[in-house]
């Protein structure tokens, strides 16, 4: 679920709005548990480290690429196509025949459906296009999708519940209305080809359902459009769940999210003028409309609260002591404004320092003068801001900007609403609800990096351990379950009592 923090979960579950996956945790069958992002908290990361295990130089959704001269931005297919063409292989999650459905990369998946990386415009999509429309079944489901969510904006609208319609927030469709029509109508899509692909007995199926996400960023956390689109996904996944009962395999259900979304003001609303118009005011040159090649121009790449400052476009990267040469208000100036938490330059020795009003924080060493910039940002600021601002394309400077803990708001230099991609509040916060028999301890799991997740959906996905006096896998007509190997054992805590589950491995 695209964007869904671990704290909106449990906000819905306690309001009743996602009554199946209340479900799945009262009946005991799944426990809820969290990870946390250590990058930029947006899909390129854990997606780009989940489905290929290559995560390490992305520094956030959009940047600037100094070899290539263009700006990067993931809103565009051809970036997901790009990116899986230099980083699909041997690590791929799903290249032993898995499905990867209406999502950015392909993990390797020989099917893919409305996934960004398989979407060239041409042949490809035309075949996709083609094949859901002589899907009878599927082409009705959509369209009731679309027709619900379009009864549903226009009775907000009549209510008087509509999103207020402010001229600095970002909308991809005319909203109120047409947007989370539109939304609908791809969740049930999504929702119709998970199910399709397990009458076929994909072995792994992946799928983001985006809905909540594209809704959050122009309605936010509590609107009851925001609400209406995670009922919405809770309901296809009950019908996910259903037809599993007919699939021709045994099927497992993971929910999780890739990021969270944080509340706030965007900052043009806030201040009256975006971060390039600030950067503009306290550099020497002025900073371009449209991102451009010219050394001379400096670049301003944003994502959520996250901003990186390219100086340099087509040069070598700067470091700490050249930028403040080059422009001596430009650092001072960030800094002292009441927008930005925090700046990240490197430094002439290739360290990376966090710089605040009060104080600064050595992202290598740890070591802090003054007022830590990060004590507001969480336990995971550090390693963080060291991921967002290692790799080679970021920023000459990395800009986050304010996070309020008290009222959990951040200020966004994107115009959202609800917003996500740098740091700060429940964005790092995602949620993980998994099947118990995956992990019998009495202990909701709690993992820290994408690095940690993706290790434990390989360990869910290899394993075929069944232990004793468990209910095995009906294996089909047909078939017949082969042991392999030595009984395998390993040590458990239950209601705590200490003992040992054993079993062997299986071969159907």
């Amino acid at each position: 679920i695209d964007g869904l923090s671990e704290p909106a979960l449990r906000a819905a579950l306690d309001a009743g709005a996602v009554p199946f996956l209340q479900g799945l945790i009262e009946d005991g069958s799944h426990t809820l548990g969290r990870w946390r992002t250590t990058t930029a908290s947006t899909t390129v990361p854990t997606q780009a480290g989940l489905l290929h295990g290559r995560w390490r130089d992305i520094p956030g959704f959009r940047w600037w690429d100094r070899d290539e001269g263009v700006l990067v931005d993931f809103v565009h297919v051809e970036e997901s196509r790009r990116f899986v063409e230099r980083a699909g292989g041997a690590d791929d999650l799903l290249a032993d025949g898995g499905s990867s459905i209406t999502s950015l990369f392909s993990g390797g998946a020989p099917r893919t459906v409305f996934t960004a990386s398989g979407l060239d415009g041409g042949a490809a999509t035309t075949w996709q296009v083609v094949s859901l429309l002589a899907d009878m079944p599927r082409v009705v489901a959509v369209v009731a999708g679309f027709a619900e969510g379009l009864t549903a904006a226009v009775r907000r609208v009549r209510r008087g519940q509509a999103a207020p319609l402010l001229s600095g927030i970002d909308r991809k469709a005319s909203v109120p209305v047409l947007g989370p029509a539109v939304q609908w109508a791809i969740g049930d899509l999504a929702t119709a080809s998970v199910v399709r692909e397990m009458m076929r007995g994909a072995p792994v199926i992946y799928v983001t359902l985006s809905t909540y996400d594209e809704v959050v960023h122009y309605a936010g956390l509590q609107h009851p459009a925001t609400i209406e689109a995670l009922t919405s996904i809770d309901q296809g996944l009950a019908i996910v769940a259903s037809s599993a009962d007919q699939a021709p395999r045994r099927y497992r259900l993971v929910v999780f999210s890739d990021h969270g979304n944080t509340a706030g003001t965007a900052f043009a609303l806030t201040y009256g003028e975006t971060l390039e118009a600030v950067v503009q005011e306290l550099l020497s040159v002025p900073v371009p409309e449209e991102p451009t090649s010219d050394p001379s121009r400096p670049i301003v790449a944003s994502s959520g609260n996250l901003a990186h400052i390219y100086l340099a476009p087509t040069g070598p990267r700067w470091d700490l002591e050249k930028s403040q040469a080059q422009h001596p208000r430009l650092i001072v100036g960030l800094v002292a404004h009441p927008g930005v938490g925090v700046v990240v330059a490197r430094t002439e020795g290739g360290g990376l320092l966090a710089l605040g009003p009060d104080g600064s924080h050595d992202l290598i060493d740890g070591h802090v003068e003054g007022a830590d910039p990060l004590t507001t940002y969480g336990p995971y600021a550090a390693v963080s801001l060291r991921n967002i601002a290692g790799p080679p394309d970021a920023g000459d400077l990395v800009v986050i900007s304010t996070y309020d803990p008290i009222v959990n708001e951040v200020t966004p230099f994107e115009g959202q609403l609800g917003s996500h991609g740098g740091i700060g509040g429940p964005q790092t916060e995602p949620f993980l609800l998994y099947p118990r028999d995956l992990e019998p301890g009495a202990q909701a799991l709690s993992l820290v990096g994408i690095d940690a997740l993706r290790a434990k959906f390989d360990e869910w996905i290899d394993s075929d351990v069944v232990p004793v006096g468990s209910s095995r896998v009906d294996p089909g007509p047909g078939s017949a379950p082969t042991l392999v190997g030595e009984q395998v054992c390993t040590t458990a805590e239950v209601s705590g009592a200490t003992g040992e589950i054993c079993g062997h491995r299986v071969r159907f």
